[in-house]
């Protein structure tokens, strides 16, 4: 796994599996919300969830709100190294 922080306030984590998918955790620990690197977006991912559920709207637009968790898969093949 590898983890990078996102604004002091967010980390977003890495798991390759064994297929050469990626599973990734972004969270926003923060009481602010947190503008997402151009990447963490992730185009070509799967959603798998996002807590809560109203933050959605945000997240589309690049940023994740406080108190905020999303699980994606990227399959493999897909834009990660």
């Amino acid at each position: 796994a590898d983890c990078e922080l996102l604004d002091a306030r967010g980390l977003q984590v890495h798991w390759r599996l064994g297929d050469g998918s990626a599973l990734t955790l972004t969270a926003s620990l923060g009481e602010e919300p947190i503008e997402l690197p151009t990447e963490a977006g992730e185009s070509g991912t799967t959603p798998l969830h996002l807590q809560p559920t109203s933050a959605a709207a945000d997240l589309d637009r690049g940023r994740l709100l406080s108190s905020t968790v999303r699980w994606s898969l990227l399959p493999a093949g897909g834009a990660e190294g």
